[in-house]
């Protein structure tokens, strides 16, 4: 039914090709919004849906994607553009000829090139007696998961670590936070901010005035941290505390 609802609403293709464009606001206009934003930084969901061909009835030539590759329209640009019936189906596209709407004959060149190319593609398609459908292909059975968008989504977006992080039960979260962050160099040292574009009026370590103020020098190299840890050390009974 939804479906039903949203080609009225927003044509066959559902707006998918608008982009941000369109300043109407709905859910639906909202998550095409986002699926656009996302390919612009790399993201493209588009490429995670195919259109399986059945009859070939409900699925659009040029528009779609039913090979897997990307629609037509942006492939092979210069025959779309002699197309006059820009939402021709795949059936009667097939079934009435490739040159059948368009305006002119293709030329040499690239129309040639690209007129072959779609002819190849076209007599090795066959038609079986069942409803055009997507499919998902991030998933074996073609159903759509939340997961596997997010997954995807998240090997876009998120820079992923060269180690797993490991997580102490043993003591407080944030111990483990701070411990990570130490590992990762993600303390809001000085140096660390410098590196950043902020504007730090001394690089010089503020408790030994001895150093750069970075995450090694705190916690290893200042000779007020050494003496600090030499003492914690001998109070546990690891090394002596003169050390």
């Amino acid at each position: 039914m939804w479906v039903s609802v949203i080609k009225a609403i927003h044509g066959h293709v559902g707006n998918l090709d608008c982009g941000v464009k369109v300043r109407k606001s709905s859910i639906w206009l909202n998550c095409i919004r986002c699926i656009s934003n996302l390919k612009e930084r790399g993201v493209d969901l588009y490429m995670c849906m195919k259109k399986k061909v059945g009859n070939g009835s409900d699925s659009l030539f040029w528009l779609e994607n039913w090979l897997g590759e990307g629609s037509l329209d942006e492939k092979y640009s210069r025959l779309f553009a002699l197309e006059e019936n820009k939402e021709v189906s795949i059936r009667d596209k097939v079934h009435n000829g490739l040159l059948h709407g368009f305006r002119r004959l293709p030329r040499g060149g690239a129309e040639g090139v690209q007129m072959e190319e779609v002819s190849n593609l076209i007599d090795s398609l066959e038609f079986v007696e069942d409803h055009d459908k997507w499919v998902w292909n991030l998933e074996s059975d073609g159903e759509f998961k939340v997961c596997s968008a997010r997954r995807f989504i998240d090997e876009g977006l998120c820079v992923m670590e060269g180690t797993h992080t490991r997580w102490v039960k043993l003591i407080p979260i944030k111990v483990n936070i701070f411990a990570w962050r130490l590992a990762s160099n993600k303390l809001p040292t000085r140096f660390n901010m410098s590196s950043l574009g902020l504007e730090i009026p001394s690089m010089v370590c503020p408790v030994c005035n001895e150093g750069v103020e970075s995450s090694e020098h705190l916690f290893f190299s200042c000779s007020v941290a050494s003496s600090i840890m030499a003492k914690v050390l001998g109070w546990w009974g690891i090394l002596d505390s003169g050390i």
